[in-house]
């Protein structure tokens, strides 16, 4: 088993922000993406329906990196074999993520434009070996 040592991801908010907004929660993710990753993680694996709710059904993690803004995360999956043409059971893309198309955050349901993170996308897809964002891959 891996150990990670404490997180650090709990606790009272630090500067007026919650602790899932402040700057060092990316590295932090990224560190534990690479350890994770190196372990055997499963890195184009989706979400199931199962987890008590539906809406992102499908979803691979560089959706989540996308939802978030977190380009140093979205540059880490996709050099680590990420598939940016992937689509959710609702159709929607990473790409759609980072534009706030894929819902808000559940705290108020803000959601938030990343275009920095879809021009991104955009451009890691065309280094990828036929990544067509017009014909993205669903689950199945």
């Amino acid at each position: 088993m891996l150990d990670l040592g404490p997180i650090g991801f709990r606790g009272p908010a630090r500067d007026g922000l919650p602790h899932y907004l402040t700057a060092d929660v990316q590295q932090k993710s990224m560190d534990a993406l690479r350890l994770l990753l190196d372990a055997g993680a499963q890195l184009n694996a989706r979400t199931t329906a199962d987890r008590g709710n539906d809406h992102s059904h499908g979803q691979t993690a560089l959706f989540g990196a996308a939802f978030w803004g977190w380009n140093d995360v979205v540059k880490l999956l996709v050099e680590r074999g990420a598939k940016v043409d992937v689509a959710d059971a609702k159709g929607l893309t990473p790409v759609d993520a980072a534009m706030g198309k894929a819902g808000g955050h559940g705290r108020g349901q803000t959601a938030e434009v990343h275009a920095d993170t879809a021009e991104l996308l955009v451009e890691l897809c065309k280094q990828q070996t036929d990544c067509d964002l017009a014909a993205p891959h669903g689950p199945t």
